[in-house]
Parts: C-alpha cells; sequence; structure tokens
C-alpha cells in the first residue's frame, strides 16, 4: 500500500502558497521495466514525484529550495516555453522543465532522468512521438555524461542498459549491438548481463516495444 498525505509548500521563488501529495513509504510488487522504471505501486506515485508552482511555473521535486541560478532559469524564455508546450501534457511538461533547470546546474544525470521520466508519462498517455522525444533528450543527457565521466546510475554495465533500451525504444537498432558489448565488457552482474543479452534479441527483431526485466531473465 502507498501512504500519501497533503501537505502546503511555499514556492521559493514567488512565495505562492499551494497544496501537493507526498509520497509516504510505497512497496514495489512485480517486475521493474528494462528502463529501470519500477512497477507498481510506485509506478502509479509519478505524477506525485514533481511539482509546479500555480504562481510562477517553478517545477520540482521540492519548491521550497531554489538558488539564484535556478530563478533565472525560471524566467528564461526557453524555460516559459517549455512550461505550457503544446505538444506535451501538464505533467511531461512540468519534468521536462525540471530537466532544464537541472541541466543548467550542471546535474547532467538528473535532467537525463527527468526526461526519461517525463517519456514514461508520455507512455501512460499514449502519446508515442512525445514519449519518442523524450528518450532522445535523454539519450542526449546521457551521452554526456558519459562524455564527462558522470555515472547516471551505480552498477557496472546498467548505464549501457538503460542506453540500450532507450536506442531500441527509438528505433536505433544499429547502435544497440555496441552499447550491449560495452556493457558486457564490464563483467556486469548476471541480472544485467541477461538484461544487455535480450536487448540484442530485441535488437535484432527490430522491437520497439516495452519490455519486462523479467522477461530477460
Amino acid at each position: 500500500m502507498t501512504t500519501v498525505y497533503q501537505e502546503k509548500e511555499a514556492c521559493r521563488i514567488c512565495g505562492t502558497i499551494s497544496d501537493h501529495v507526498t509520497i509516504g513509504p510505497t512497496k514495489s510488487f512485480g517486475s521493474s521495466d528494462l528502463d529501470t522504471r519500477p512497477p507498481q505501486m510506485l509506478r502509479s506515485t509519478l505524477k506525485f514525484q514533481i511539482r509546479r508552482c500555480p504562481g510562477c511555473g517553478y517545477c520540482a521535486p521540492d519548491l521550497a529550495d531554489a538558488s539564484a541560478l535556478v530563478v533565472a532559469i525560471v524566467k528564461s524564455d526557453a524555460y516559459r516555453a517549455q512550461l505550457d508546450h503544446p505538444g506535451y501534457s501538464m505533467l511531461a511538461n512540468s519534468f521536462l522543465c525540471y530537466a532544464l533547470i537541472q541541466q543548467a546546474v550542471g546535474a547532467l544525470d538528473q535532467a537525463g532522468w527527468a526526461c526519461l521520466s517525463a517519456a514514461w508519462v508520455c507512455d501512460d498517455e499514449q502519446a508515442h512521438a512525445p514519449a519518442k522525444q523524450c528518450r532522445l533528450n535523454a539519450i542526449h543527457w546521457f551521452q554526456h555524461c558519459k562524455l564527462e565521466s558522470i555515472a547516471f546510475t551505480a552498477e557496472p554495465g546498467l548505464e549501457e542498459a538503460v542506453l540500450a533500451d532507450l536506442y531500441r525504444r527509438t528505433g536505433q537498432f544499429e547502435r544497440v549491438p555496441a552499447i550491449c558489448q560495452r556493457g558486457i565488457a564490464q563483467k556486469p552482474t548476471a541480472m544485467i548481463l541477461q538484461m544487455l543479452n535480450f536487448q540484442l534479441g530485441l535488437a535484432r527483431k527490430q522491437d520497439t516495444a516495452c519490455h519486462l526485466v523479467d522477461q530477460a531473465l
């Protein structure tokens, strides 16, 4: 069971006080997706993982925290354009706005994960083209992480497993084998090794569908 409760939070940028849901301890049952999206019941808390200030549009997990740089980003033209972008839902735009903030403060790993969270939102909405674009954005930031030696996962080979899934889901099948081989070369755990080998098989079939870790095992 997921525990949720309402709380009021004041925005650090504009001072607007708004109501938000806070997530308590949550259990998960079943298998994660290959891109690490958790199973239920944690999966259903996605909409509570980002907050949007109704006053100024600041999007973050915690509206009470914002540096001077963050304030400047929220006021920027790029941020304002993303906030109400007609190609995405409000929730997806909120995650994409948070990605812009994380990019600006140098947290490229968090920018990538925010874009992937936006893709999950689009998946739930059956918005296939926006989901693909969000995954392309996630690839962009995760590849920048690789170039700058910024880890975006904690286990050997898992970064490659996530990237392989992103490339496969966006139809870039030709990129998958080399990425999987790099992951395999890191001598990952048996589970991640099976995920990488499973991705190779899916890419050969030109399969762009969502698959579970359990299927790989």
